[in-house]
Order: C-alpha cells, then sequence, then structure tokens
C-alpha cells in the first residue's frame, strides 16, 4: 500500500527533481565532493515493557549526530553517534553507541558499505547512586550492499542487504539482513519515504530463556523538507517488532525485554559545510 502511494505521488508531481541531501547512517549516496553533510535528532521511544514492569513513569530518549563525507566521487567516510538515557522506576542508564565506516559507490547504480559498530551502557544511578558498570557493552562489524535507482526522477527505490556480526557479552552474534527503502518528492525539496527492513539475529550460545534465533522486523517513515541551501528539517517514526534485536545488542541486558515491540518519534535538521 505504502508502495503504491509512494509512486502515485511521484507521477502526480512533474518531472523536475531538486531531492534534500541530508547524512544518513547508511544508503547508497555521499553528499557533495569534498563537503560535510551533518543531520542532528532527537527522539523518544515507548517500549511496552518498560512500562508494565515500573510502577512509575518510564522514558527513553536519545540524541543523535550523523555525517557523511566524500573524498571524490567514489570514497566516502560515515559516522553514526548517540547519548540515550532510560529511566524506569529508581534505575537510570545513559549509553554511548559509535558507528564509523566507508562507503564506495562502485557503479551508479551500487554501494558499498562497511562499518564498525559498537554501544555501551557509560553509567547508571540506582536511587541516585552512580555506578559505572563494566561489560555492559558490544561491538562488531557490518559490510552491506545497496542498489538505488529512480525509474522516475521524483521516486527513488534502494534495496539493500547486509550482514552483521556482534561481541556482546559472553555470546557473539550473527544478523543477516535486508530491506527496502523508497523515497517521493511530491514538492521541490521536500520528500516521504518508508522504508522496511527484515533483521534474524543467530546467537551462538544463548543465555537461559534465550531463543537462539531471534526475528526483528523494523519499518519507518519520514519527511525532509529543504528551508535553505544545504538546510533543512526531518521528522520520522519507527515501529520494530523486537526492541533493537540485531541493531543494538547490549539491550538484551534485561531479557524480558528482547520480545517486546517498541515504536520511536524522531525530530532534527540537516546542514551541509
Amino acid at each position: 500500500m505504502i508502495a503504491v502511494v509512494l509512486v502515485s505521488l511521484a507521477v502526480a508531481s512533474g518531472a523536475r527533481a531538486d531531492w534534500p541531501n541530508p547524512a544518513v547512517r547508511s544508503g547508497g549516496y555521499l553528499p557533495s565532493v569534498r563537503q560535510i553533510a551533518v543531520a542532528l535528532n532527537a527522539s523518544g521511544a515507548y517500549v511496552p515493557q518498560i512500562s508494565n514492569l515500573a510502577a512509575d513513569t518510564s522514558a527513553v530518549l536519545e540524541g543523535g549526530l550523523t555525517w557523511n563525507f566524500a573524498f571524490d566521487k567514489r570514497v566516502g567516510l560515515f559516522g553514526h553517534h548517540t547519548i540515550g538515557g532510560m529511566w524506569c522506576d529508581n534505575v537510570s542508564l545513559l549509553s554511548l553507541g559509535h558507528e564509523v565506516g566507508v562507503r564506495f559507490p562502485l557503479v551508479d547504480v551500487f554501494t558499498l558499505e562497511a562499518a564498525y559498530l559498537t554501544h555501551r551502557v557509560d553509567s547508571a544511578w540506582t536511587d541516585g547512586l552512580k555506578i559505572r558498570p563494566g561489560g555492559v557493552m558490544d561491538s562488531g562489524g557490518e559490510l552491506g550492499f545497496w542498489l538505488h535507482f529512480s525509474p522516475m526522477r521524483r521516486l527513488k527505490i534502494e534495496p539493500h542487504v547486509f550482514g552483521r556480526m556482534f561481541g556482546v557479552y559472553t555470546d557473539v552474534q550473527g544478523v543477516a539482513g535486508v530491506g527496502l527503502r523508497m523515497s517521493v518528492m511530491p514538492f521541490d525539496g521536500h520528500s516521504l519515504g518508508a522504508e522496511i527492513q527484515v533483521l534474524p539475529t543467530i546467537r551462538h550460545d544463548p543465555r537461559d530463556g534465550v531463543e537462539k534465533v531471534t526475528w526483528n522486523v523494523v519499518g519507518s517513515i519520514f519527511w525532509r523538507s529543504r528551508i535553505t541551501g544545504d538546510f533543512g528539517l526531518q521528522i520520522g517514526g519507527m515501529i520494530s517488532t523486537n526492541l533493537l534485536v540485531g541493531q543494538v545488542p547490549m539491550l538484551e541486558l534485561r531479557r524480558s525485554m528482547i520480545n517486546e515491540p517498541m515504536a520511536m518519534g524522531t525530530v532534527g535538521i540537516y546542514f551541509g559545510i
């Protein structure tokens, strides 16, 4: 249904194209040569399991910085950095995440990505007492392949596949993902897009009570508007059937949350330097 709507908008909105160009965590495109594209986002999430387990109000908030840089038309760097907080009853956590990688648009419609990822809990508070927990982290690598083409000037279709390998606690996890991103530009400088990803996660040595294989389906939608030049606004929403399984494995600290859905809303700005 979403794909039909996007294609219909592309057909109805004419031929001329002038796309917004925000920094993205993963994708097939680079910014202009020797330009840095930057995006700053603030996100809030709702996880039902936290609400069910907590007597008081719970919250999950995150701030993100994403950047892309192009050495030339065939080689670029990208990064995604987050700081997040979780508040549940008398416990609160501060977590940090980093991803840095390299992007190679090998031909006009094919891009290769490789990245290093890590997440960790930096600090925790229980009844106001601060501790620095050790070992609550994950780290790993990602390899991804993107196809990107425009059957119409105002329509982009981007299927992609990727693999991730994480070391988390005493386990090793493998993720084999597949996704599809579609975006349309109904007006010059404004784009509407949707993406779906399927992330099966395989655990080498799962802990008691945790399945060896967990499936996560992630759907998202976003709107981007260029205000002037290389500056613009973006908003989005995401629904995950299985928290952030396959993306941030350190959150499996609480086994009761592995099989829980999550909804997240995001608002931010993007600009070029």
